[in-house]
């Protein structure tokens, strides 16, 4: 009766077979149920059984009692006889069938800027928090050397519980994998907002989890990265190469790093505005664009910085004499 949740087929013939025990009437009306509706008019037949239910026949020549009993929790299988004053049975045996163990494996794939050997260590937690865009690859393995039959996790794909099927990864069924079909959404592969997800198992002996994996993936901020730059000289002739120091600083990485070299004129000095990127190495200007600055690389681009390595500090030589400016006529 709750459309976000996926109600495993085991259970469902679990729960069928004791209702049709008691209240076989009812069978038909739960078979058939396709709403909440007609599954509460089935569920009101059964306890209409229940509520009818005779402890004890009445008017028959030889009245039949029935007995109740109850065993607390099984460990392990059983060997019993039941005794009625002076009556007994002969011994009989309860085997117990283990419930599949399993545990859920998290691989978390942050962005590349910010991927590190220790970022992308499996994890079995149900809460876990990653970067925005961020992939979390899903696995299950299970503990107790029972194989499974199958594996499925269900989650909310645009505002509805959609269900993923996970895919056998070994011959004896212990381990499984999420995939996705070619063409299918695969939330996980790219993680922009909180994600909850539920995960359900069934093993070869019609048996599931004694309650589905539950958990959340959340997003974890990426702050903005910090820096500072000052120089000594204030006053420099055009020609000269004062020495910027500068310190820089980030949560994950910094993909590049460069000064903002921006002219300042009296209002006798104007000159038409232009927007040059300078790469000292080669000193060849780039495109014009509209302001007169100019951008200069001290941390090119493709030589990222990544967590491991920051802050960063040091001087960069600014050559002045090689900016795409020129003193005003």
């Amino acid at each position: 009766m709750n459309p976000e949740t996926d109600i495993s087929q085991p259970w469902r013939d679990e729960v069928l077979s004791l209702v049709a025990f008691d209240a076989p009437q009812a069978i038909a009306g739960i078979e058939s149920a396709k709403d909440a509706a007609t599954l509460n008019a089935a569920a009101a037949s059964v306890g209409e059984a229940i509520k009818n239910w005779q402890g004890k026949a009445a008017n028959t020549a030889a009245p039949t009692a029935i007995y109740e009993g109850e065993l607390q929790r099984l460990a392990d299988g059983v060997k019993y006889k039941l005794f009625l004053g002076d009556a007994w049975t002969d011994p009989a045996r309860i085997a117990m069938i283990p419930l599949p163990i399993v545990e859920r494996k998290l691989t978390p794939l942050p962005p590349a800027y910010a991927r590190t050997e220790k970022d992308t260590q499996p994890t079995s937690a149900p809460q876990i928090s990653v970067l925005e865009g961020s992939q979390v690859d899903v696995a299950l393995v299970c503990k107790n050397e029972k194989s499974l039959s199958a594996v499925w996790l269900v989650t909310k794909v645009d505002g509805k519980a959609k269900r993923f099927e996970l895919s056998k990864q070994d011959n004896a069924g212990k381990v499984w994998q999420l995939t996705t079909a070619s063409g299918e959404k695969n939330p996980f592969a790219h993680i922009t907002e909180e994600l909850k997800y539920e995960i359900q198992a069934t093993d070869t002996d019609g048996l599931s989890l004694e309650a589905p994996l539950r958990g959340v993936i959340r997003i974890r901020p990426d702050r903005s990265p910090s820096g500072a730059a000052e120089v000594v000289h204030k006053v420099a002739l055009p020609a000269a190469e004062p020495v910027v120091h500068y310190r820089a600083t980030d949560d994950y990485g910094i993909a590049q790093l460069k000064l903002l070299v921006e002219v300042e004129r009296h209002q006798d000095e104007k000159r038409p505005a232009s927007t040059v990127d300078i790469d000292q190495s080669n000193s060849q200007p780039g495109k014009l664009v509209a302001a007169e600055r100019a951008e200069v690389p001290i941390l090119p681009k493709g030589k990222p910085l990544t967590s491991a390595k920051l802050p960063t500090a040091g001087e960069f030589k600014l050559q002045m004499g090689k900016l795409p400016f020129s003193p005003p006529s």
